[in-house]
């Protein structure tokens, strides 16, 4: 009502100020300020105070609910961060997918500007070799040109000897003989001249043509060099963007570096517990070595325990095995026939005893209840099995000497019944089987031969339709049939290939011209690769016999077959050259040198020309 709480003093001056005359004013601390400015000073709160306590729940249950308001904060931070995590991962495996895709690029472009570089290399050398040869081009044009005005010089003075010689002649008429004969000769001199001038001028003007055709090469290599220049520009432009490709790719590994150490300082905490559950998996592991040990010794325990079984047992069918051999007698057959030399003994020596005790086995006595004086007396005067144990030996030892005092018996008769017996037994074991396995073989043939007829018709069919269809596409009509000669048995009988070109009749093969026959292979051949494609396929002169009507039609048949099977087709025909992608052969520019080249259609240009790149 009246009375107000607050923290300090402080607050309370400064809210007695306008406060009411009826108001008062109580610190947290105990003071208690009045109306009139009457101040009370208490004592300090303790534990037991009831505002201390108050203001305690309060500012806990504040706490609390900073404390919820923190959890779920947290909680909602933990959501986000784990979101972000998943987005951070999936951008970090983007990002290493598209710093792959960059380092490739990288290399790739590496790769292209090292070759590129090389291809420079060499043509600069080509360069260098041509600027070299129209050096030594130029010097030796130089040296057919002295060489023919040394020609012409000797001309002149040829001609100048033949003027003087005449002047001579016709100033000298006395020693006319002389000048005639020297004339004569002279004329002989002029002849052999006006020859050798012939010779020079005609080596003059194959030295002219040369010279002509020099001009023409080196037009040529001049403008191989300025395209050669040209190339170098543009890889060195190229070089400058592979550059510019390359920093930028940098840059962006770099920035994706970046993010990758951001994104695993963001893992560290899922490391570290991920650590935590590996400590927890070590210790599972631990205990689980420790349950497999137990495990281990409960196996070996019953290893052990079975091997034992296992003696016993063998040891049993020894025993067993030794009374068939000595007595032909089958351990289970003995327990059957319920003989025993102990009950045996006791009814010769002790009947009377034997006839008190109940049940049928004398030697046992450990089950027998004692519930009769009498019962218990007889079964004290009846020895023990232990007890005559030597007894029977002895006894059964007489009987074995007694036996074998008998002689010989014959035993090879029971011997060979068994051993017949036996081979009867196995090759009759070995004859069903036999007759079994005939069987199952029989079977599996009939069945081979049921799918692989099947499996024949149905590909003979299939191959036999196209091979229709092809017949006529390669003439241009006529009919064509693949014929079985025995139809009850199509596994084993031949097949005939009969055809009817446009106007002829229906005949064998065989019968057919060259080309004939193989437009009709060529059908055969394309039918089957229509029923099962081959990815490969070599033609080898299979257009030699062909007109050009057949070419044409065998070029557009092979066309259809280019989308599903890739040809090599070995020709001098140039229809069919003219149907491939790339021709392959040999050339040769120089005289005696022969050179492999290759030619792609589209790298020909309208005017025939290969392009440089190609």
């Amino acid at each position: 009502g009246d009375t107000w709480i607050v923290e300090n003093l402080e607050i309370a001056r400064r809210l007695m100020k306008d406060a009411p005359a009826t108001l008062r004013i109580v610190t947290l601390q105990g003071e208690v300020l009045t109306a009139g400015q009457q101040l009370y000073v208490g004592m300090m709160p303790h534990e037991t105070s009831i505002i201390s306590r108050k203001s305690e729940l309060r500012s806990l249950k504040n706490e609390i609910l900073q404390l919820h308001k923190g959890i779920e904060a947290t909680t909602e931070r933990q959501a986000i961060l784990a979101e972000t995590l998943e987005s951070r991962t999936e951008l970090k495996q983007k990002l290493t997918e598209e710093l792959k895709k960059l380092s490739n690029a990288v290399t790739g472009n590496a790769t292209q500007l090292a070759g590129q570089i090389r291809e420079v290399q060499r043509l600069e050398r080509e360069c260098n070799s041509q600027i070299e040869m129209l050096a030594s081009l130029k010097e030796r044009e130089l040296a057919i040109l002295e060489e023919r005005d040394q020609l012409v010089k000797q001309q002149a003075t040829n001609e100048a000897a033949i003027n003087e010689l005449r002047n001579v002649l016709t100033t000298d008429e006395s020693g006319i003989a002389e000048v005639l004969q020297l004339l004569q000769e002279t004329q002989q001199a002029i002849r052999i001249e006006q020859l050798d001038l012939a010779n020079q001028e005609e080596r003059l003007r194959r030295l002219q043509q040369t010279q002509t055709r020099l001009q023409r090469d080196q037009e040529q290599r001049t403008q191989q060099l300025q395209d050669v220049v040209t190339r170098i520009e543009e890889i060195k432009e190229t070089q400058i963007r592979s550059d510019l490709e390359f920093l930028r790719a940098q840059n962006q590994v770099a920035e994706l570096l970046l993010t990758r150490e951001q994104i695993q300082r963001d893992n560290r905490g899922l490391y570290e517990e991920r650590d935590e559950l590996r400590a927890i998996r070590v210790a599972v592991l631990k205990e689980e070595e420790a349950f497999h040990g137990h495990r281990r010794q409960f196996v070996d325990r019953k290893h052990a325990l079975e091997f034992s079984i296992q003696k016993q047992r063998m040891q049993l069918q020894t025993l067993a095995d030794r009374i068939q051999e000595e007595f032909q007698l089958s351990l289970q057959q003995l327990i059957d026939s319920n003989v025993s030399a102990y009950r045996d003994y006791l009814a010769a020596n002790y009947p009377d005893e034997i006839a008190h005790l109940p049940g049928e086995s004398p030697h046992i006595e450990a089950d027998v209840s004692d519930t009769d004086e009498a019962e218990r007396a007889s079964r004290s005067a009846v020895p023990t099995f232990e007890q005559v144990r030597p007894e029977l030996d002895a006894q059964v030892e007489r009987l074995r000497r007694k036996l074998k005092g008998l002689g010989s018996v014959n035993t090879d008769a029971l011997a060979n019944l068994q051993e017949l017996e036996q081979r009867y037994e196995s090759l009759s074991v070995q004859l069903k089987d036999l007759r079994e396995s005939k069987a199952k073989i029989e079977e599996i043939i009939r069945y081979v031969n049921q799918e692989s007829q099947r499996i024949f018709m149905a590909s003979f069919e299939t191959i036999r339709g196209h091979f229709r269809e092809l017949f006529r596409k390669l003439f241009g009509g006529g009919d064509a049939d693949i014929i079985l000669e025995n139809t009850d048995d199509v596994l084993e009988c031949g097949i005939d290939i009969v055809a009817r070109p446009p106007g002829k009749e229906l005949r064998s093969i065989s019968l057919l011209s060259g080309g004939e026959k193989t437009m009709t292979a060529v059908g055969m051949l394309f039918a089957m690769f229509k029923s099962k494609p081959s990815p490969y396929c070599i033609l080898d002169e299979v257009d030699a016999a062909l007109d050009e009507a057949n070419v044409d039609r065998y070029v557009t048949v092979l066309k259809e077959f280019v989308s599903m099977t890739q040809f090599v087709v070995i020709t001098h025909r140039k229809r069919t050259m003219t149907a491939a992608n790339v021709l392959y052969g040999v050339t040769m520019e120089q005289a005696g040198v022969s050179k492999r080249i290759a030619v792609r259609f589209e790298d020909v240009r309208e005017n025939g020309e290969i392009r440089t790149a190609a």
